[in-house]
């Protein structure tokens, strides 16, 4: 590990989080360590240093040189402090100078925000974003609410002397190192969702928070990170009860099936097969009844000609059978992404009615017992630059 010298200040090792990460512009390979410190006697703070990884050319030379007591005049001896005299005869200290700092490479978060490590099950520093990431979980009467804080920074405009002779030139920044940073950046901080009083929630927040605290899977909540998502399950898992696994993704490249946007609700599903097959099967729970709906006369063509080839060869391709499904709902309307989306279950079901050997082999597939539940809500949450 790149330890921190003691001369430095003191930290609090349950925040530390040191991990590699690659350059997206440069490719180049770097060292990002989090972690919270006593620093320069202004409290306790979480700070993200960031530095390149050197490689040495030649195989023989040492990263670490072990420093005894060695005259002052060494590059690496000992420094003059009070905390050396605890030293004994069997130890062997090694030693190295502080190294320079750059307010690029350090990022302070925002001391008064920091929260108590056991409300934050999850934490990560996007590399590429400049941006903490964190997971809290706030639970009040007994309702898990988890929700994400996000503290990205920007670059601030120049820095110019404001008076004559120099204006419109650049001055340098002062030597404090936070002081530095202030001046250089701005702070942003996002939460999401935005209320966290699970009393006051609208009906689209309620249905966010449904899918970040699954029902029926509360308690020890457990993930991981990196720059493009956040995994993480929740759920006690006593008694070999399954957990809940859950997956925010900021990467839009991710495409899962059954997707569907936020606000649009299902109020179609699948009871059984109409009986009049130039109608759509989608069944309207609040009418009671089937959908009324044309399906178009290629539809039902291309309908019978797929049904035909998988019952003929007893096989069927998957594309094949999702396009299957999806005839026996009028376009535009009841389809994976009509109007009145059909679920994922339900194009499952119907599948498992169609196709021979699937309605077997359904019963001992997890998503049989356990539905995901897919949402995009469309819209972006800005993690910085």
């Amino acid at each position: 590990m790149w330890r921190k010298e003691y001369g430095e200040s003191f930290e609090d090792e349950r925040w530390t989080n040191l991990r590699h990460y690659m350059d997206e512009a440069t490719g180049k390979i770097g060292i990002a360590e989090s972690r919270k410190e006593l620093y320069s006697g202004r409290g306790y703070q979480r700070i993200c240093y960031t530095s390149n990884v050197v490689f040495s050319d030649s195989p023989d030379t040492p990263l670490i040189r072990p420093i005894t007591t060695m005259p002052s005049s060494h590059a690496y001896a000992l420094p003059d402090e009070p905390i050396l005299r605890l030293l004994r005869s069997d130890d062997h200290p090694y030693y190295f100078p502080p190294p320079l700092r750059f307010p690029e490479d350090v990022h302070p978060d925002n001391p008064d925000l920091l929260p108590r490590i056991s409300d934050v099950p999850l934490q990560y520093y996007s590399t590429s974003a400049t941006t903490f990431v964190d997971l809290f979980n706030s639970t009040t009467e007994g309702k898990q609410g988890l929700w994400l804080r996000v503290q990205s920074r920007q670059p601030r405009t120049p820095l110019y002397y404001p008076n004559y002779p120099k204006a419109g030139l650049l001055y340098p920044l002062l030597s404090d190192l936070l002081i530095a940073i202030k001046e250089m950046y701005q702070e942003r901080i996002c939460e999401w969702p935005p209320i966290h009083d699970q009393s006051k929630l609208s009906r689209d927040l309620d249905a966010i928070y449904k899918r970040l605290n699954p029902p029926n899977y509360l308690g020890v909540v457990n993930g991981t990170a990196d720059e493009r998502s956040i995994v993480y399950m929740t759920g006690s898992g006593e008694n070999d009860n399954p957990r809940a696994a859950v997956i925010m993704s900021f990467d839009p490249a991710i495409k899962l099936l059954g997707l569907k946007g936020w606000r649009r609700e299902s109020t179609a599903t699948f009871k059984g097969f109409n009986k009049n097959t130039s109608k759509c099967s989608a069944w309207l729970g609040k009418k009671d009844r089937y959908c009324k709906r044309s399906i178009i006369t290629a539809n039902q063509k291309r309908k019978a000609s797929l049904l035909q080839s998988i019952t003929r060869n007893r096989i069927h391709d998957r594309d094949e059978a999702e396009e299957l499904a999806g005839l026996y709902f009028c376009n535009g309307w009841h389809r994976s992404r009509g109007r009145y989306a059909i679920s994922s279950l339900d194009r499952r079901k119907l599948l498992w009615t169609l196709l021979p050997g699937a309605a077997d082999a359904s019963e001992a597939c997890w998503m049989w017992k356990a539905q995901p539940m897919y949402m995009d809500i469309c819209l972006g949450v800005y993690l910085g630059t």
